[in-house]
């Protein structure tokens, strides 16, 4: 289950890539801006109904495990797609952005879509999803060029954590080629306990050699814990003081 973002893609484009990726399968929801708002009548995304209307049509697909495939036309500055795929990893949900090239060839419908609010819609079925499953922050932490948030939420009963990074993949699709699913991918990795999820974290990012933004009081014991581990396998000493004002 991921939001994939098609960036200036034709209406050939999309049909080509959801033929090709699904197939018969149906295991995705396209979010078509093109087919909703070009109608007057919704007057560029002003009306509410459709808002909602859309908006539940989304969050309904994800609960249902569905893909998410949404329109997207690429603006001069990327911070607003950048914050649609950060929220979406942030609630656990891979991503996926495949950037079509095409601006020159993309019909009338799509481009007189008012962007940012699509953007507002995008967001609201990526919050209203994170409210459905009862997302909990554990923490924060950050260094040079890194912002990992370590995440919990419940799945029928069981317990899931899983953590986001600020990270992001592009790439470019060519119908002559094979696509390596890898290479545009963000995948959120899940764990059953947190002890799973924390070594992985500190595995890969050295955790307590980043700096803590944000601890959820409820989990201080349990990260201490980790951290007094992480101290008894030091070599030299480490004095991290930032660490040892949240835990102590």
């Amino acid at each position: 289950m991921k939001i994939i973002f098609l960036i200036n893609a034709t209406a050939k484009d999309k049909s080509r890539f959801i033929k090709k990726n699904y197939k018969d399968d149906n295991n995705c929801f396209i979010l078509h801006s093109s087919e909703s708002f070009i109608d007057p009548a919704f007057d560029q995304l002003d009306d509410s109904e459709t808002k909602l209307v859309l908006v539940e049509n989304g969050v309904q697909s994800l609960i249902k495990g569905l893909d998410l495939v949404v329109d997207y036309v690429k603006q001069k500055h990327e911070i607003d797609l950048n914050i649609l795929i950060h929220a979406a990893e942030n609630i656990g949900l891979e991503t996926e952005v495949i950037d079509f090239e095409n601006v020159s060839e993309i019909g009338q419908g799509i481009t007189s879509v008012d962007q940012k609010a699509w953007n507002r819609i995008i967001r609201s079925i990526i919050s209203t999803y994170a409210e459905s499953i009862g997302i909990e922050e554990i923490c924060i932490v950050g260094g040079k060029n890194v912002l990992i948030k370590f995440y919990k939420h419940e799945n029928k009963g069981n317990e899931i954590f899983f953590y986001a990074t600020n990270q992001k993949s592009i790439f470019n699709y060519n119908y002559d080629e094979e696509i390596d699913q890898n290479s545009g991918e963000r995948e959120v990795e899940e764990f059953k306990s947190f002890q799973e999820a924390f070594e992985n974290i500190q595995k890969k990012y050295h955790i307590f050699q980043l700096y803590p933004l944000r601890i959820n009081e409820k989990y201080t014991s349990a990260l201490n814990k980790a951290y007094q581990k992480f101290l008894g396998y030091q070599k030299t000493d480490f004095n991290f003081k930032e660490w040892h004002e949240f835990l102590n």
